[in-house]
């Protein structure tokens, strides 16, 4: 934005790209801290934080039934921008009666998906420490 790199927070404050703003405007669900001195300085710390926050998240849309969970995603998405409570018109909506899928076969993608971002995460940092011993 400015040709100024002393300006970059003035210019994050400007555009709402704080951590804070991102959680207040709800384009986020929660920020995870990094610990002392940077994500880079310690790898174990921030990849339990990432598991247990990605594991907490899960669990709790977990909870939700097919129909729920794509009814808050919705309202989620369609909340982004919106301006003195003014949205979107919701184009469709999935009603609870239609069974899209079973609570467990939704429960074990969900869980699936979580092991596999969980492994990749911890591949990519244990491949990243061993680059930087080298």
């Amino acid at each position: 934005m400015w040709d100024d790199p002393t300006k970059v927070p003035d210019a994050a404050a400007a555009l709402k790209m704080t951590a804070k703003d991102l959680v207040d405007l709800h384009i986020v669900d929660e920020v995870i801290p990094e610990p002392l001195g940077g994500a880079h300085r310690d790898l174990n710390a921030i990849t339990d934080r990432v598991a247990k926050s990605l594991s907490n998240q899960l669990s709790q849309l977990n909870e939700l039934s097919l129909p729920q969970l794509l009814s808050q995603r919705d309202q989620k998405y369609r909340s982004i921008g919106a301006v003195n409570g003014l949205t979107a018109i919701p184009q469709y909506i999935v009603p609870p009666s239609v069974p899209l899928t079973s609570k467990r076969s939704s429960r074990r993608l969900l869980s699936s998906l979580a092991d596999r971002i969980h492994q990749e995460l911890c591949t990519r940092l244990n491949t990243q420490a061993r680059d930087r011993k080298k």
